[in-house]
């Protein structure tokens, strides 16, 4: 297999497109697939070799082995990337992965959370624990500021900016964005930082915002396995992910009559097109008040 061209191409996501080492090493995984499809192990390759019906054929493959749509086009996404930088490397005359079709997938719809069951969740965590402050304070971020849960992980001190009312939040490709921060967040996190966080980080050599038990970054999981437990605790029927409290502050801020542009803004959604979801959930609302209330929506 080739490593060497498989390992510059991971260096170069890294340093010159600023993507995180999960999304890095997904990229590489893809690629040493088609490896394993296209090439004897071992065998030195010649990238000038392959032709588009090598990168169809690794793909249909992946279909009758019951891969997802979603993870087929994701390999294809990886490999489009592998061999631009290729051709830009002149490793290659001629980048033959342009002319392969992306499956046509159907984007799923967000599930937003109900007002009264994001009330709920926020009101769930105790205020007498340290646990209890944080948990709180991280679903009220998550849903005053449109957080994605990696970013409320690794917010630092430094990102805190409470006396103006707003954070610096590091997004995908390590791309920087301001986020206003209202009162109740505010205070939220103010009790946290003050009554519960010098708790979990006894040592007081930190500098994530939010911590575990044992005083480590707060991880993904935990932010998962928290609200769900919190969910099913207040007797909701579905469980949420972070995720759904992040879908619920865009929709909600859509049905207050939020601007398209603001909300991918406050996003961090480098494309109008990610955003626009939203607004197919916003109509399907609207179509349910109208069957409700429509004196001539239902045939007599």
């Amino acid at each position: 297999m080739d490593r060497h061209w498989i390992q510059l191409f991971v260096d170069h996501l890294r340093a010159e497109r600023g993507m995180s080492e999960k999304t890095c090493q997904a990229y590489a995984t893809d690629i040493r697939n088609f490896c394993t499809f296209r090439f004897v192990e071992n065998e030195k390759i010649e990238w000038k070799q392959v032709r588009s019906l090598d990168l169809i054929g690794f793909l249909e493959d992946q279909c009758n082995r019951g891969k997802r749509l979603s993870s087929v086009a994701r390999s294809l996404s990886s490999l489009r990337s592998f061999f631009k930088f290729l051709h830009q490397e002149r490793e290659i005359d001629r980048d033959v992965s342009q002319s392969v079709e992306r499956p046509r997938l159907r984007r799923p719809l967000p599930h937003p959370l109900s007002k009264d069951d994001v009330t709920e969740i926020l009101a769930a965590p105790s205020k007498e624990t340290p646990i209890g402050l944080r948990d709180r304070a991280v679903f009220e971020l998550i849903y005053a500021c449109g957080l994605r849960v990696s970013e409320v992980c690794n917010l630092r001190s430094e990102n805190i900016h409470l006396a103006a009312g707003y954070l610096l939040v590091e997004g995908k490709g390590k791309k920087e964005r301001v986020v206003p921060i209202h009162d109740r967040a505010k205070r939220a996190l103010t009790e946290y930082l003050e009554k519960a966080r010098p708790d979990l980080d006894s040592d007081g050599r930190s500098r994530a915002v939010f911590l575990g038990k044992r005083g480590g970054t707060l991880s993904r999981k935990t932010v998962f396995a928290r609200l769900r437990y919190y969910a099913l605790e207040k007797g909701l029927r579905v469980a949420p992910s972070p995720h759904d409290l992040r879908h619920s502050f865009a929709t909600h801020l859509l049905e207050g009559g939020a601007d398209l542009r603001v909300v991918q803004e406050l996003l961090g959604h480098s494309d109008i097109s990610t955003t626009q979801i939203y607004t197919q959930v916003e109509l399907g609302r609207l179509r349910d008040i109208h069957r409700k209330f429509h004196p001539r929506s239902v045939a007599s």
